[in-house]
């Protein structure tokens, strides 16, 4: 074994048989002095669910409230560490560096190392090897600017300490927090980006799957340290080449703008672009026209008579048409507004420094035009080769941030930035990226498709628990009114009431909810519906509580048959359906393909049609679903432990003799990995949870009360 310690610091910026496994134990150790830091007096209120009432305590909870998101899907035998501090950090009064992290050792060549002669973080080595590697030390080391918001640091932006996503113009701290542990546990590579030396001249796991299309070549093929030296500034060129990211990133990354230009033919092409904050939506259909030069004085507002800082002056050359402008001098939002101002249908914005083309920033809701950019090179060769015949759109297939391959694309901007290069997924990704260099203001609380990339380079990786809809890995719970076709979202807190969310209305009351799974494999929950009446059946493919698209199932016109939850049954990693008949207490899975359907496989009957199915989970922690029953004529409760879709055994759990309690869902309310029950009381309006021991009953937590009964408690199951 050899082992290694690290000066390393990655920043983030703002501008077989399954074995059960176990959540990992990420401790944080306090490295801050009195009254500073994580020990700051400053009185403060509760907010977003951090009930902490001093500064200090509030960024103590935000750290365990990370630690906690990804011990959750981490699982680790061994205790991880993170020495976590306040300090001053760089920065200035536009820009500020936010935080930086990373692992304090490295090992190779270890009990159960997967690669030989291969660098692991140590709590990779850790876990992979079952035992601490050097318990004289922490794991992680992790600063964060303690000067953010003041004076000359990013002044008047702070760091917000809730744990929901309601930063405003603030920075949430939790998500910057997620950041720097991704990069303690192993998002980096260790490798010296500014030489392309591996350190001790040894290859770290995650510079295995840094691939340059360039060179066709992993930074591991490559012989020397001047390709790696090369490929770490070799823009837009660079992906990850793990297949799990990949397969996610299919799913969870927007479909990827274009500039297709068809004519000339010396400068016909499918070009790169970046997209706006502000203008037009882009889509697959596009806007089509000829690419023509936006002209405008050479004036105190904009040197150049290309920048379009000021009014066009070939305003018929360019109504009906779409804009080729330079950056430069004026923002991009008067650019473009100069350019629909002038007629124009669209905007092509020109990089004018080297390397990718920009993300264009800005907010002007009275621009209704598509606008992107291009690279300073596209850009000059579009501007020798006008009119061009252009059309600006989304590709159907290819994905925002990644290759022509699929592979999530790293960030290796043309001038290396030590700290962010290589070591971060690139800022061309759509949506936004938790490991991107930069904290956005959109991300949501969560870890997007990071834990792919854990998968692998080697960690376990344990799914989000069932109905996690805001990424807190906490089961929320979805309600619908039968009475009016009002839906909503109770965002958890573990077994506490948070906020609640609307969801977009079905005024169809013939519809009900059957249950909550990931069908399209974006890792985020849908909703699965059945219309009691006709029998039709259909998916609402969710981003946390907005509705993306509906897909129809097939339908199933005897209405006999209710569904009983969501779960994967045959290990595919995708959600089927659970079905039982009211009249004949027959039971059956669909085996689905996503949202195709695969074929029928019939459980054994429970004649008994008192029982009702009351959701779907894990219940024995082997990885499969196991099927819950209720007794809605004696109150009594019942698992049904499945292998698959072959009944194993049966387990009577408590009774609870009041009917009038029916089970709303099954889901992780105590983050503890194993499934809970929540009730409802369908006479009084009450709510509770069972908190679980797989089947055996721990205590109960009461929920708030919803006393108009009209609403129904209907998931995850």
């Amino acid at each position: 074994m050899r082992r290694l310690p690290l000066a390393l610091i990655v920043t983030v910026l703002v501008s077989g048989a399954p074995v059960p496994v176990m959540a990992a134990t990420i401790t944080i150790i306090n490295k801050d002095g009195a009254g500073v830091g994580l020990n700051d007096p400053t009185a403060a209120a509760p907010v977003g669910g951090n009930p902490g009432t001093t500064i200090g305590a509030q960024r103590l909870n935000v750290f365990k409230e990370a630690a906690r998101i990804w011990g959750q899907i981490l699982p680790s035998s061994v205790e991880i560490k993170v020495d976590a501090s306040f300090k001053a950090l760089s920065c200035n009064a536009t820009s500020a560096i936010l935080g930086s992290a990373g692992p304090v050792e490295v090992f190779s060549d270890f009990s159960g190392a997967p690669f030989p002669g291969t660098w692991y973080v140590v709590a990779l080595a850790n876990k992979l090897s079952g035992l601490d590697q050097d318990p004289s030390l922490s794991d992680i080391s992790a600063q964060f600017n303690k000067n953010l918001g003041s004076s000359g640091c990013l002044t008047g932006v702070f760091f917000y300490y809730g744990f929901d996503a309601n930063q405003g113009s603030n920075i949430s701290f939790l998500t910057v927090a997620l950041h720097e542990f991704g990069h303690g546990l192993g998002f980096l590579t260790v490798a010296d980006d500014s030489t392309g030396a591996f350190l001790g001249g040894t290859p770290d796991i995650f510079a295995r799957y840094i691939f340059d299309n360039t060179a066709g070549k992993t930074w591991t093929q490559m012989a020397t340290d001047v390709e790696r030296k090369a490929s770490a500034i070799n823009a837009g060129k660079v992906a990850w080449s793990g297949t799990s990211t990949t397969a996610a990133a299919s799913k969870y990354l927007s479909k990827k703008p274009f500039l297709y230009v068809t004519a000339p033919p010396v400068v016909a092409g499918t070009l790169d672009v970046g997209t706006a904050s502000f203008g037009a939506a882009l889509t697959s259909t596009g806007v089509s026209g000829s690419l023509v030069a936006a002209l405008d004085p050479a004036d105190g507002s904009g040197p150049s008579t290309f920048d379009a800082c000021s009014a066009l002056t070939n305003g018929a050359q360019v109504s009906g048409k779409i804009a080729l402008i330079d950056r430069g001098t004026c923002a991009f939002t008067v650019k473009a507004k100069n350019g629909q101002n002038a007629g124009a249908i669209g905007v092509v914005i020109a990089n004018n420094v080297a390397g990718a083309p920009p993300a264009l920033a800005g907010t002007d809701a009275t621009i209704t035009i598509p606008v992107v950019s291009v690279s300073q090179s596209d850009g000059a060769n579009l501007r020798v080769n006008l009119p061009a015949s252009v059309k600006i759109a989304l590709d159907p297939v290819a994905r925002a941030g990644a290759d022509s391959a699929g592979r999530v694309l790293l960030y290796t901007p043309s001038v290396l930035e030590p700290g962010s290069s290589v070591s971060h997924f690139d800022t061309s990704a759509s949506p936004n990226l938790l490991m991107e260099p930069a904290i956005n203001d959109d991300l949501p609380i969560g870890l997007d498709i990071t834990p792919p990339l854990f998968r692998d380079i080697g960690w376990t990786v344990i799914p989000p628990p069932r109905g996690d809809f805001n990424g807190d890995f906490y089961s929320d719970i979805v309600w619908r009114n039968t009475a009016n076709g009002l839906n909503a979202l109770w965002l958890m807190n573990g077994a506490s009431f948070s906020s609640i969310l609307n969801l977009p209305a079905l005024p169809n009351t013939n519809y009900v909810i059957g249950g909550i799974g990931d069908f399209n494999g974006d890792g985020k929950p849908d909703i699965l519906w059945r219309n009691m009446t006709t029998g039709q059946n259909a998916v609402w493919l969710m981003s946390g509580a907005n509705l993306l698209s509906i897909v129809d199932l097939p339908g199933l016109p005897n209405t006999n048959y209710v569904i009983g939850g969501v779960g994967d049954f045959d290990g595919d990693g995708k959600p089927d359906i659970l079905w039982r008949n009211m009249t004949n207490g027959n039971n059956a899975v669909w085996l689905m393909n996503g949202t195709s359907f695969g074929s029928i496989v019939n459980l054994a009957a429970l004649p008994n049609t008192n029982y009702v199915i009351g959701g779907v989970g894990d219940f024995d922690g082997d990885g499969k679903p196991d099927i819950l029953w209720r007794n809605m004529t004696n109150g009594n409760n019942a698992v049904w432990l499945m292998n698959g879709t072959s009944l194993g055994s049966i387990v009577n759990l408590p009774a609870l003799p009041n009917t009038n309690y029916v089970i709303g869902g099954v889901g992780d309310f105590d983050g503890d990995g194993k499934a809970d029950i929540a009730w409802r009381n369908m006479s009084t309006g009450q709510n509770a949870v069972w908190l679980m021991n797989g089947t055996s009953f721990v205590s109960i937590v009461n929920l708030p009360g919803l006393p108009n009964v009209s609403y129904r408690m209907s998931g995850p199951k």
